[in-house]
């Protein structure tokens, strides 16, 4: 049984001398060797010695033989390119693959992390594009991390490199007694479980986008016990939670990409598909490589920008149209343009994508309005908003495509709207992400984070009982606590709850106390959504800190 590992010097696989070691992982050894008789450097690998001598050894053994063959008949400009496979004289199973000059992803996004947007969409693009040329060999990575992808600035912008292919599966985890393996952060939940299917690496592509998009790593959460907990869950994690003003279409996919449950989340077809498509929809020119060449032919194509939708928000209240544009605005995927029924249906064909109309607009027959609408714009959305008295009209027979009741159901209007316009929308939870960064980036650096945090959690419920007690009993005195809830949630950059405040505060200045204790149940709705989010922040940030002056 083997239990040395190789030397400089020594010929392998026949025709490749070994120079010097070039790191190792938990799982093999990587060697740079020179292909004798050629100038061509190579890559050797080879398991650790202890692993073919441990429980597992003649399944790591057998596997790697299988599979490792399999691999050398995949071709592609953005994977390695593997030589020959075999054994060494000490009967170590090797695999030698080409030398790939270049600079770890995991360096470039340390450095430079958020990419541009031309580098983020080659990225996804070609990663997607060698995983799929794995799979329909029946190859699963298993281990996809920026540390097994390399970059380099070709011609025509970035292109990647994925290393490795197959033998991360090789080389650990033939049996599911071997537990879970891939690189924290990166690892598929279902992986825990032993199972790897080939939407596990679109998970790790998913994490290695992320980090891309919003310039942060996803956390580890294997090592502390979070992805076990996520076994099962249909919606992933939103990226404009980190990053707000990321293309939300970009980190719509990617959120897809992350969903826990892989029976839910996108495989690498759906992947590339939706990349595209979302590329295609950024508002700038970009050169995106669409099968990056190492050797400096990059293929390559320009996509074409569009315009992003225009929604026409027809609300007769000042503060429910300011409200409802700043809601359907927050994503930045949508032209909001507020009017009135006149400049609606006197617009041309095709200047609206979607239009929000009042149910209340004064002095306006809604139902007809959505007649004519529906009649001269057969191509325009029309989504209906207004109170729950107004939810029992059958408004489809008017040709109204939604109705949306406003409070209660405001956290519904984007989706439904995105819906309406053909854009799909983050599977996260609305709530997620709904902190601002760099505020509470800002508290954390003032050393004040622990101490808002723990005092937004202790105060806003009596804030919140406070305000409904007051309407309910004494109106006039409901303003200050609003004003306080208004004041917590902009200092913790919590915008969609400062918003909702925003609007109880204007119903209040004007006396209109129904309209303000409506938006008091909202208020609370939202405490509730969040309040996950900022515990667990909370709990995050250490101890109290000492505030500095």
């Amino acid at each position: 049984m083997p239990t040395a590992a190789l030397q400089a010097g020594q010929v392998v696989l026949d025709s490749f001398r070994l120079e010097r070691q070039l790191g190792a992982g938990t799982y093999a050894i990587a060697y740079l060797a020179q292909q004798l008789g050629t100038d061509r450097r190579a890559v050797v690998k080879v398991p650790h010695p202890h692993l073919l001598a441990g429980p597992h050894g003649r399944e790591i053994r057998r596997r790697f033989g299988v599979e490792a063959r399999a691999a050398t008949r995949v071709s592609h400009p953005n994977l390695v390119t593997v030589y020959t496979v075999g054994e060494t004289e000490q009967g170590i199973p090797a695999i030698a693959m080409e030398f790939v000059d270049g600079e770890p992803l995991s360096t470039r996004l340390n450095a430079k992390a958020p990419l541009p947007i031309d580098q983020l969409g080659a990225l996804g693009e070609q990663l997607g594009e060698a995983l799929l040329a794995l799979h329909q060999a029946g190859i699963v990575h298993r281990d996809l991390a920026p540390g097994n992808v390399m970059v380099r600035n070709g011609t025509s912008g970035l292109v990647a490199k994925l290393l490795d292919f197959g033998v991360a599966k090789l080389l650990d985890a033939p049996t599911r007694t071997l537990g879970p393996m891939g690189t924290p952060g990166y690892l598929a939940p279902e992986q825990l479980q032993g199972q790897v299917t080939p939407r596990s690496d679109v998970y790790s592509l998913g994490a290695i986008l992320w980090w891309a998009l919003t310039g942060r790593e996803r956390p580890d959460d294997y090592a502390d016990g979070s992805l076990r907990a996520q076994l099962g869950a249909s919606q992933g994690p939103d990226p404009l939670s980190l990053r707000p003003n990321a293309p939300p279409r970009l980190a719509a996919v990617i959120s897809r990409m992350l969903v826990p449950a892989h029976e839910h989340r996108l495989d690498v077809d759906a992947f590339l598909g939706e990349w595209r498509a979302a590329l295609a929809a950024t508002a700038a020119p970009q050169l995106v490589p669409r099968s990056g060449s190492w050797s400096g032919s990059d293929e390559h194509r320009r996509t074409t920008p569009l315009r992003s939708p225009t929604v026409a928000v027809v609300v007769g209240n000042s503060i429910l149209r300011t409200l409802t544009a700043s809601y359907l605005d927050s994503r930045g995927d949508l032209d909001i343009v507020t009017c009135d029924a006149r400049e609606l249906t006197r617009a041309n064909p095709g200047t609206y994508a979607a239009a929000v109309l009042d149910a209340d607009l004064p002095g306006v027959d809604i139902r007809e309005l959505l007649q004519v609408l529906s009649e001269c714009h057969e191509e325009l959305a029309l989504v209906v908003i207004g109170s729950a008295e107004q939810a029992d009209t059958y408004w489809a027979a008017y040709g109204a495509t939604a109705f949306v009741k406003l409070p209660e159901e405001l956290e519904q209007l984007r989706g439904v709207v995105y819906g309406a316009v053909g854009r799909g929308l983050t599977t996260g939870a609305l709530s997620s992400g709904r902190l601002s960064v760099p505020v509470v980036e800002g508290l954390r650096a003032r050393g004040q984070l622990h101490a808002s945090l723990n005092g937004f959690i202790g105060d806003m419920p009596q804030w919140i009982g406070d305000l409904q007690v007051a309407l309910a009993t004494e109106p006039e005195r409901a303003s200050a606590p609003c004003r306080q809830l208004l004041a917590s949630a902009e200092s913790l950059g919590l915008r969609d709850l400062a918003r909702l405040a925003r609007a109880a505060c204007a119903f209040l200045s004007r006396n209109d106390f129904e309209g303000a204790a409506a938006f008091a149940v909202a208020l609370e709705r939202e405490y509730h959504e969040v309040f996950p989010e900022v515990f667990e922040l909370m709990m995050n940030s250490g101890p109290v800190e000492t505030t500095t002056t």
